[in-house]
């Protein structure tokens, strides 16, 4: 906007910058320039961390230290991060097992992020004998959907119906132990107080009948239950 109603105002641009000349009635000559620069993004946070493939639990990108536990014996596993922005970069320091993992997210502007995930060997014995106290039965949701999980090797459950014919007979996958809630009797054995993830699912279809479960290990039986879908 000219100062004056008889000033002369020309706008040009060359590369990056903008010239803006005003030239006055006696032809004194004043040049603006901006110069016009395109910031850097600075985010440099990640959208998503995997162990394996499955999102980290209770993720979230404004936290940066994680605990992920292993059974005895278990190897490092594949780790993935995803940057939030997609011209930031992000790299991963493995650690051994009982260190902490390192990733790194750089954003464009230099800004750097580190997430921390520390591995450790859980407490809990998957060779052990299997006790009531170490599987769970639990309806999902309200729903016609069943789970049955366990913490030791080499458990199985079997599903009857009122009858007593066989429905399903299944061995159970060991649960992951970020997946279990634990606590703990008082020796200091473990308890299952919930699960999720790894485990047999079932779902009965059959509404206000009741149905068997039962829980077995070597031809040995180790706890059983009885359910109905409302």
């Amino acid at each position: 906007v000219a100062g004056d109603t008889t000033e002369t105002i020309t706008v040009s641009e060359e590369h990056s910058t903008i010239y803006v000349t005003v030239k006055a009635q006696n032809g004194d000559v004043r040049v603006y320039a901006i110069n016009q620069v395109i910031s850097l993004s600075s985010n440099s946070l990640v959208s998503d961390i995997a162990v394996n493939g499955v999102t980290l639990a209770n993720f979230n990108d404004s936290v940066f230290d994680y605990e992920y536990l292993l059974f005895e014996g278990e190897t490092l596993p594949n780790i993935e991060a995803q940057a939030a922005d997609a011209r930031a970069e992000v790299s991963i320091t493995p650690g051994a097992v009982g260190e902490k993992t390192f990733i790194y997210c750089t954003a464009e502007d230099g800004t750097e992020s580190t997430y921390s995930i520390l591995f450790r060997v859980s407490s809990i014995n998957t060779a052990l004998e299997a006790r009531s106290t170490d599987v769970l039965f639990k309806q999902i949701g309200g729903t016609d959907q069943f789970a049955a999980y366990s913490i030791r090797n080499n458990t199985s459950i079997a599903i009857f119906d009122q009858y007593g014919h066989l429905m399903f007979d299944q061995v159970l996958p060991v649960c992951n132990p970020n997946d279990v809630t634990i606590a703990a009797d008082p020796n200091g054995r473990e308890i299952v107080t919930d699960a999720h993830g790894d485990g047999a699912y079932f779902t009965i279809p059959v509404h206000g009948q009741v149905f068997f479960y039962m829980f077995y290990s070597n031809n040995q039986r180790i706890c059983s239950g009885k359910f109905m879908v409302q």
